[in-house]
């Protein structure tokens, strides 16, 4: 398959945005969490693309679910881990205090912990966040994979899906809008048992699948190239000025997925055309965008030692308004997100895979 280096970056680029949102301090964007909205439709078109040429083969459905469980579970389980010593650590130093009491954990620590254990943390088993909060959207993925898997088989035999997709992905969004009016829904369930964090996943990765078909029709059509671009620098821009800046617009959630769907089309059609040459740029925007998981579920380990052992135990005096400590924190996640992908995701992801083979 092609590689979408482009798109690539922008997801290493959306975590650091949702990193800057959980930081909540200077420069916070607010409206980070419809990043995770970006993941999922561009989750739906990149699997599409690497897998659906693969999905006439023989056990095809196996090899799918293995490689998905190889990419997802490894890091997501190794910073639960690393946040079980962070609990007691403060349990400790606190003289007996809970880390996150009162806003988290509410579905109790043993529980959650075992349903994160098991990737289940958010498929409306439980009310509210727990461990590696940002993680919620993990689980979410890994369930929707399941779906998609099965989905990828007929699209190799050359049926037309996007119809009953793209109805699919009408009535989640109908069903997220008219019960919350938002997309900053999570754990709250829709008619009293419809998780909104899976009916965002299903919604996000079933566009990205229409996405994908759409570029399969067009990706070789160069007279479409110049309108291409210019949609692919126009939706991002609009997409960027409602996260950042007019945070408050009416329905500025609702017409963010369209963006999102053209600008995912719209620059893939341009990558294939048009794809970025010079290799040091080239191995950049690779590079960054391989870092993207890890900045996106390491940082709230961070966040946690910095807000709770830090600052609130140690006293230090860390001012999150400030611009040096925005960046410093960056750095450090960044850096982090660097050494856990080459020596911990990559040899892992191979690990896992020849032990569920």
């Amino acid at each position: 398959m092609p590689r979408f280096v482009i798109l690539d970056f922008v997801r290493f680029f959306l975590a650091v945005l949702v990193a800057m949102m959980h930081f909540d301090g200077f420069g916070a964007p607010h409206k980070a969490y419809l990043a995770v909205d970006f993941f999922f439709i561009l989750s739906g078109f990149v699997l599409s693309a690497a897998y659906e040429r693969k999905a006439s083969s023989e056990n095809f459905y196996r090899s799918f679910i293995i490689d998905r469980v190889a990419r997802l579970y490894p890091l997501h389980v190794l910073i639960l881990l690393l946040l079980i010593p962070v609990n007691l650590l403060f349990y400790w130093t606190s003289h007996g205090q809970l880390l996150e009491n009162g806003w988290s954990y509410q579905d109790g620590r043993i529980y959650t912990l075992l349903l994160n254990l098991l990737l289940l943390q958010n498929i409306g088993l439980n009310t509210a966040g727990s461990w590696n909060a940002p993680s919620w959207s993990i689980s979410v993925e890994m369930f929707v994979n399941v779906f998609l898997g099965l989905l990828l088989i007929p699209m190799a035999r050359r049926r037309i899906v996007w119809p009953s997709l793209l109805a699919l992905s009408t009535i989640c969004y109908m069903i997220i809008f008219g019960q919350f009016g938002n997309l900053g829904v999570i754990y709250e369930r829709a008619f009293g048992f419809l998780n909104a964090g899976l009916l965002r996943g299903f919604a996000g990765i079933s566009l990205g699948v229409i996405s994908y078909q759409i570029w399969q029709w067009l990706q070789a059509n160069s007279a479409c190239l110049p309108l291409a671009k210019t949609m692919a620098v126009g939706s991002a821009i609009a997409s960027l000025l409602i996260m950042l800046v007019f945070t408050d617009i009416s329905n500025g959630d609702l017409a963010i997925i369209p963006l999102m769907f053209i600008f995912v089309t719209s620059t893939a059609i341009v990558e294939k055309q048009a794809p970025v040459r010079d290799g040091r740029i080239r191995s950049l925007l690779i590079e960054l965008g391989a870092l993207s998981y890890g900045v996106y579920l390491f940082h709230w380990l961070i966040l946690t030692i910095m807000r709770y052992q830090l600052v609130y135990v140690w006293k230090m005096p860390i001012n999150f308004n400030s611009p040096v400590s925005l960046l410093s924190f960056l750095v450090v996640v960044v850096a982090a997100a660097a050494f856990i992908h080459h020596k911990f995701e990559l040899p892992m992801k191979e690990l896992v895979k020849k032990w569920l083979a």
